[in-house]
C-alpha cells in the first residue's frame, strides 16, 4: 500500500475503535477497498482483535470483511473473552484476600479502566499492575505463593506469574516519576478512591499515570493505541473530575508535557472530547501512524521495529532471528509459551502455518514488512525528539 492508503486505514481502524470503545454504531460509509487483511494485522499486533470484530460485527454486510478474515476475527475474539475472564476471576480473588487481610493494594491502569469498555472482556490485559505498601510485601509474597505463583524480584518490587496471569506489583511509582519520587509516592498511597471494587489513586492521579506510563513506553518499548482507548475512556467519564492544571505542571516537571499535548490533540480530533489543544492534524497522523507501527505492550516486546532497535548493529544472525524468534519475542502471541517454552519449535510452526493458509502472510511479506520497519527506525528517533522524549 502507500502511504496514503496505510494513513486511509490506520483512520479506519480509529474510527472503528471508536465505534467499539464508546458503544456507538460503526460510520456508514467505509473507505473504497478497504485493506481487511492489514487491518487485521495491525489489530492482532496491538492486541485489539476483540475490540474491533466488536465494531466490524455490526458493519452492513456489503461492508464486512471476506469470510476467512471475518471468521480469524471471531476465532481471535472468542479466545480473548476466554483469557480475559480467566485473567480477571483471578484478579478479583486475589483483590479480595488483600482486602481480607487488610493489605492496601491499589489498581493502576488496565485493571480499572476495563471495567469501562462496553465489553470488559475484550479489553486484553498484559498484567495487572498494582501499587502496594513496601511493609505488605512480605505479605503478599505469602498470599501469592500458596496460590501457585513464581516470584520474580524487581527493580520498583516483585513480578508474578502464573499460567496466562502476570502481575507487576509495584512498592513505588518511581517508574514513572523518576523525579522527586518520594512526593508521588506519598500522593499516590494518600489521594485514593475505589472504582469497580477497586482501590485506585483519584481521578486525577490516576489519568496522570495513565499520560505518564504512555509516554515511558513510547520512549521505551513502544506504546500502542489501546492507551489512546483507554484515556478516551477515562476522560469520557472522569473528565470533570479531572484537576488538568496539577496534570499538566506533572508532566512539565517529568519531562512529558509534549507528549501530553499530543495525546490530548488525539483525544481532540478522533475521539470527539472538547480540549483546548493545537497540534496540527498530519502531526497527529503522523503519530497515530507511528504507535500503529510501533505498538506494543509492557515488557512483552513482540515488533519487527523493537527487535530491528535492539540489533541495528548485529547483522550477523538477524534473518535467523526474524523467521525463527525467541520465546521472549513470541510469548505474547502463543500463550502456552509462557508455561512450556520448550514448545518453541511448535510455535515456529503455528506461526508459519497460521501466517501461510488462515490469512496468507507470505514470506516476501514478512521481508518487505522488515524493511518498511528499518526505515521506522529512523522516523522513531525524530518523534522522540518532538516529543521531548530523547534522552530520559
Amino acid at each position: 500500500m502507500t502511504k496514503d492508503e496505510v494513513l486511509r486505514m490506520n483512520k479506519y481502524i480509529m474510527f472503528l475503535l471508536k465505534s467499539s470503545v464508546f458503544d456507538i454504531n460503526p460510520p456508514s460509509f467505509a473507505p473504497n477497498n478497504v485493506d481487511w487483511r492489514y487491518i487485521y494485522q495491525k489489530s492482532e499486533e496491538q492486541n485489539i482483535v476483540g475490540l474491533l470484530y466488536y465494531s466490524i460485527n455490526k458493519l452492513a454486510a456489503n461492508n464486512r470483511p471476506d469470510t476467512d478474515i471475518m471468521t480469524a476475527f471471531n476465532t481471535k475474539m472468542l479466545a480473548t473473552v476466554t483469557t480475559c475472564t480467566k485473567q480477571y476471576s483471578e484478579f478479583t480473588a486475589v483483590n479480595r484476600l488483600m482486602r481480607d487481610n487488610g493489605i492496601t493494594f491499589i489498581g493502576l491502569k488496565g485493571c480499572v479502566v476495563r471495567n469501562m469498555y462496553p465489553v470488559p472482556e475484550l479489553r486484553t490485559m498484559g498484567d495487572f499492575d498494582v501499587l502496594v505498601k513496601e511493609t505488605d510485601l512480605s505479605k503478599i509474597r505469602e498470599i501469592f505463593l500458596e496460590r501457585g505463583y513464581e516470584i520474580e524480584n524487581d527493580a520498583y518490587g516483585i513480578i508474578c506469574k502464573k499460567g496466562i496471569v502476570y502481575w507487576e506489583i509495584f512498592t513505588t511509582i518511581a517508574e514513572e516519576f523518576a523525579i522527586n519520587p518520594e512526593k508521588w509516592d506519598k500522593l499516590y498511597f494518600s489521594e485514593t478512591t475505589e472504582m469497580y471494587g477497586i482501590a485506585c489513586p483519584v481521578p486525577t492521579y490516576f489519568f496522570l499515570h495513565l499520560i505518564i506510563h504512555t509516554g515511558k513506553h513510547l520512549m521505551g518499548s513502544g506504546a500502542g493505541i489501546r492507551n489512546f482507548c483507554d484515556i478516551a475512556l477515562f476522560l469520557q467519564k472522569y473528565k470533570e473530575e479531572i484537576d488538568f492544571n496539577i496534570v499538566e505542571e506533572a508532566c512539565k516537571e517529568q519531562g512529558y508535557f509534549k507528549v501530553y499535548e499530543y495525546i490530548m490533540a488525539v483525544m481532540k480530533q478522533f475521539w470527539d472530547i472538547e480540549l483546548d489543544m493545537d497540534i496540527s492534524e498530519k502531526d497527529i497522523d503522523l503519530l497515530f501512524d507511528y504507535m500503529l507501527l510501533y505498538g506494543i505492550y509492557g515488557k512483552h516486546d513482540n515488533s519487527v521495529v523493537s527487535q530491528l532497535i535492539k540489533r541495528k548493529n548485529e547483522n550477523e544472525g538477524f534473518v535467523r532471528k526474524l523467521f525463527f524468534p525467541s520465546v521472549r519475542v513470541l510469548e505474547n502471541r502463543y500463550k502456552y509459551l509462557k508455561k512450556y517454552p520448550f514448545l518453541l519449535p511448535i510455535a515456529w510452526i503455528h506461526r508459519f502455518f497460521s501466517g501461510i493458509f488462515r490469512l496468507k502472510y507470505s514470506v516476501k511479506q514478512m521481508i518487505n514488512d522488515t524493511g518498511d520497519a528499518s526505515k521506522f527506525v529512523e522516523e522513531r528517533r525524530k518523534w522522540l525528539n518532538k516529543l521531548d522524549l530523547r534522552d530520559k
